[in-house]
């Protein structure tokens, strides 16, 4: 029942009886998919990441395709390297993209051997060398250029697929968009990838919004206040040229992501300073509403992606969210030393106050919370910039 089920997908997917039902087709894909049917699993994986008769879902994609690699199928492997190695529906992770298409390709598979080699190739995932791509990986790879003589820095697009049934539909077949005007072919329906790219375009004219969002923070030459996109994209600049001090090994495109990401709930909930303790009682509902809705404006698997970032930043417990916590606390100190303390003495702040900021910064990198003491902390406390009252609270530099 199950193999009729996924047959008739087929047909009704490839346009074999004269049309194509992109919706009927995937509901019977994921009849077969339920009833455990390997390729349809995959298939079903396939219809997530295009947006095939369903909304695109990458997160479930990498389910599926995850799902039905375990199952054995080739296709399903492949596809799952794919993901590892871009990073869709998943944390990138190229060591687990190439055990993933050596599968694919002990079966034989040829869009496995063309991946497979490529990330030799490109020392991506695996020891680079052209020595390590032995002859039956060469030949996957001579094939797939054949396929795609423009070739790229990244050659796995283009043979990357495979239909999990085998050879029945060509993987470059797409489905296309009808007319939704007869008389106006020029007018075409919007397509769910149209609409995923709307999405997208959405989300980022709104977090446009955060340049307009000013902190307390003055630029180093003293002249202005910094905005919140000028924020994000000095810690991570600084994330990249400094990750080598983190205290672990972290994803350094993770951290940036969630570095670019976590103040966006600002165009909403407003800056709230460091040291306002009255602004800080509501933070966490002001934010956290503003992460809904934001976040929102993104097509489902995006959003819900970036909003698990924002929330992984909040709570703070991934080497990742301790490093760029520790970039967020460190970059404004530095701006602030560099203009003389200008935001210490206007708000008359305290070492005390400064010291239980940065209770945690250390936990990102011990090193960078070393130098920042001795080249920001105690030059400030030295020039009068900051008020010391270590004496009041009974407390040292720890």
């Amino acid at each position: 029942h199950a193999q009729a089920q996924f047959r008739r997908a087929e047909l009704l997917m490839g346009g074999s009886e004269g049309r194509r039902d992109q919706v009927q087709a995937f509901e019977l894909i994921e009849k077969a998919a339920a009833q455990g049917l390997p390729e349809a699993v995959c298939q079903l994986g396939y219809c997530y990441e295009k947006g095939f008769g369903t909304k695109v879902n990458l997160l479930l994609a990498f389910e599926n395709y995850k799902k039905s690699a375990e199952m054995g199928v080739a296709a399903g492997q492949n596809n799952l390297g794919y993901m590892y190695e871009h990073g869709f529906g998943t944390q990138r992770d190229p060591e687990k993209a190439v055990a993933c298409y050596e599968q694919a390709a002990r079966q034989g598979l040829k869009e496995a051997k063309y991946n497979l080699a490529s990330m030799y190739e490109r020392g991506c995932g695996t020891e680079k060398g052209a020595g390590t791509v032995s002859g039956v990986l060469r030949t996957g790879y001579d094939d797939g250029r054949k396929s795609d003589p423009a070739g790229g820095a990244c050659h796995s697009e283009a043979p990357r697929w495979c239909p999990p049934s085998g050879e029945r539909r060509r993987p470059d077949r797409r489905f296309r968009t009808v007319a939704a005007d007869p008389q106006n072919p020029w007018r075409t329906a919007m397509s769910i990838e149209d609409e995923r790219l709307k999405q997208q375009f959405a989300f980022a004219l709104e977090a446009d919004k955060e340049k307009q969002i000013f902190r307390q923070t003055w630029l180093s030459d003293g002249e202005r206040k910094e905005n919140d996109a000028e924020h994000a994209w000095h810690m991570a600049l600084m994330a990249i040229l400094m990750a080598e001090h983190a205290n672990e090994k972290i994803d350094i495109l993770k951290t940036v992501t969630m570095i670019l990401i976590h103040d966006i709930v600002e165009i909403d909930a407003g800056d709230t300073y460091a040291y306002d303790e009255e602004g800080k009682r509501n933070q966490q509902e002001r934010e956290a509403e503003a992460a809904r809705r934001l976040y929102g404006l993104l097509p489902e698997d995006q959003g819900q992606y970036l909003k698990s970032l924002f929330e992984e930043f909040e709570e703070g417990k991934t080497p990742e969210a301790r490093f760029a916590h520790t970039m967020d606390n460190i970059q404004p100190m530095m701006l602030n030393v560099a203009a003389d303390g200008k935001a210490w003495t206007e708000h008359k702040i305290k070492v005390s106050q400064v010291l239980k900021r940065n209770e945690h910064t250390g936990e990102g990198s011990e090193r960078i919370w070393e130098y920042a003491k001795e080249n920001y902390i105690l030059p400030s406390l030295e020039d009068g910039c900051l008020a010391d009252d270590r004496k009041d609270k009974n407390q040292e530099l720890p």
